[in-house]
């Protein structure tokens, strides 16, 4: 491991200070009074001295170390920070320095009694309360080995950040599609969206390969048995499972977080059914527009852009609808807003010529439990 140093220097401790001011008044007096002994004396204080700034050099002079990824992190939830410790090249073994890590709301610290040189991974337990990037301070080691009169000081690699996603509520999977379907139908009744069974056979009009919730019922089995792959009737009146994700910051930092948080939630949950069409538009100035297929490993890259979202001005419909998929007419729009008064549902509902379900973060629907800890509910 190479990392590059950044400082690296000396500090005298109070400690050291009254040693030096005691080995300069005995010299001062053996010297004054001319006795040998105690300027002896005052020699080896001074000696001891430089010999502890010679060896607490030594010991952190191949020191490097870094911090290792840690995988996604959530705004308020506690997850395991670790840094790896190595050297250049093998040594003496070393003994009684410190690690410090740092950051505007963490201050870590770890004592190592003893190190042959080997790797080593230290690990405590954080909480990082806000979403976004999080600044670190340049890992840090000191050591005043072995006489506590001289301490050195060396940082071990640059700053570093790390990014925070927002907060997660719980999502009743079932809930959410069962009342998307029927606020995206208008008319208040129940529909399901995959669980939907033919009863004419002019309602097929193609094949589609088979996904979780589709009914064994519609496996058409002598493509499947040819393709090697399980393929099931798709039908006309059929509602598509996939997704338009329309998310419309607020300016309300409250407001603004609670939004972030039920979009990452939202978009976690449909992660969680692979091979959708998931589609997500943040609907502010340059709008930032993200398209894929799902997959329970991609979620977090659908919530990076809203642990950075900072809030704004909102656009309008027309320029949210640019930035549609181009097969939009079947699928769903779900709008997530933080403001009271939207009028980006309302246009959106104009321009496709259909009801468009849309949740305030101020009236949760029924299948969304907000973080306990949020500040606004």
């Amino acid at each position: 491991m190479s990392t590059p140093r950044t400082s690296r220097r000396w500090h005298v401790p109070r400690e050291g200070i009254y040693w030096i001011l005691a080995a300069f008044g005995l010299g001062f007096t053996g010297w004054y009074k001319n006795i040998n002994l105690i300027l002896l004396l005052a020699y080896l204080m001074a000696a001891l001295f430089v010999l502890n700034a010679v060896v607490v050099r030594l010991d952190l002079r191949n020191l490097r170390a870094r911090r290792l990824p840690l995988g996604p992190i959530f705004a308020n939830t506690p997850f395991d920070w670790e840094i790896e410790l190595a050297a250049e090249r093998h040594g003496p073994s070393r003994t009684g320095w410190k690690i410090v890590d740092e950051g505007p709301l963490h201050s870590l610290r770890w004592f190592v009694t003893w190190w042959d040189g080997e790797t080593l991974r230290l690990r405590q337990e954080l909480t990082l309360p806000k979403r976004g990037e999080y600044e670190c301070t340049p890992l840090h080691a000191f050591s005043r080995y072995p006489f506590g009169l001289v301490q050195y000081d060396a940082e071990l690699g640059p700053k570093e950040s790390v990014l925070v996603l927002p907060q997660l509520g719980q999502i009743d999977g079932e809930l959410l599609r069962d009342w998307l379907a029927r606020e995206s139908r208008g008319d208040g009744r129940r529909h399901s969206f995959v669980r939907h069974v033919a009863t004419q056979e002019a309602e097929i009009h193609g094949l589609r390969p088979f996904r979780f919730g589709d009914s064994p019922r519609w496996i058409h089995w002598r493509t499947s048995a040819r393709r090697n792959e399980l393929m099931v009737r798709e039908f006309e009146n059929q509602p598509s499972p996939d997704l338009i994700l329309v998310v419309e910051p607020g300016t309300m930092v409250e407001r603004h977080d609670a939004l972030m948080s039920l979009a990452a939630s939202v978009c976690r949950d449909w992660c969680r059914e692979a091979n959708l069409r998931f589609t997500m538009i943040i609907a502010r100035p340059s709008p930032i527009v993200l398209m894929g297929r799902t997959r329970a490993e991609a979620a977090i890259g659908w919530m990076e852009p809203l642990a950075r979202e900072q809030g704004g001005v909102s656009i309008s419909g027309a320029e949210v609808m640019e930035h549609f998929p181009g097969a939009w007419q079947s699928t769903p729009v779900l709008v997530l807003t933080a403001h009271p008064q939207s009028t980006l549902v309302a246009q959106l509902e104009q321009r496709t010529g259909r009801p468009v379900p849309s949740v305030r973060v101020d009236e949760l629907p029924e299948w969304y439990s907000p973080p306990v800890n949020e500040d606004f509910q």
